[in-house]
């Protein structure tokens, strides 16, 4: 599997905006040193790096800043979302602001980032309950995490005043796949 090079852009983008430039040059000095001297001159947007090297980033990105707490991921998946849907590579997804049609696109998303595996979202029959479902055939708390944090923040820049969410399945418990229903306070409209 590998992972696009917008994804550590979207990295850069959340850990410069809390910590500054100097703060993430030096992590990147410290971890391509360390971990990847390959990308020691950076990573185009449109390249990819293999998962492997991607998780060992986020990894000790969460290690460095944020005393290891795997719920930094969350934070990364929302931060990523604010940047790729609103002045990055990927605000025509939201162009709409509308949630049906957002839902239908979203595994466009997932395939922009990933080589393999999928990513489904499914609103449920009473429109109030958006089903989301991932299968990575490489299993780590980022793809849980940071994928259902973008998907939390990328329903609110839809339009969708998102209640809360229920962890059905997820790779922070063992699972085999991620299964989440995030609850949304008004149904969503059908389209006309």
């Amino acid at each position: 599997m590998r992972v696009k090079g917008t994804a550590i852009v979207a990295r850069r983008q959340t850990v410069m905006a809390e910590f500054g430039a100097e703060a993430w040059d030096a992590f990147w000095r410290d971890f391509t040193d360390t971990h990847a001297p390959e990308l020691a001159h950076g990573v185009l947007p449109t390249a990819t790096v293999p998962a492997e090297t991607f998780l060992a980033l986020s990894d000790a990105l969460v290690e460095r800043f944020y005393a290891g707490d795997p719920r930094a991921y969350w934070r990364f998946g929302v931060e990523s979302a604010s940047w790729a849907l609103v002045d990055g590579p990927y605000a025509n997804f939201v162009g709409t602001r509308d949630v049906a049609s957002f839902l239908e696109v979203a595994p466009a998303l997932w395939r922009a980032y990933y080589s393999a595996g999928a990513f489904t979202a499914k609103l449920a029959e009473d429109r109030r309950l958006v089903r989301a479902r991932i299968e990575s055939p490489v299993r780590h708390v980022h793809f849980e995490f940071s994928v259902m944090g973008f998907v939390e923040r990328a329903l609110t820049l839809v339009g969708a005043d998102v209640m809360g969410h229920e962890v059905v399945r997820g790779f922070s418990r063992g699972d085999d796949h991620v299964h989440y229903r995030f609850e949304l306070a008004e149904p969503v409209r059908a389209r006309e």
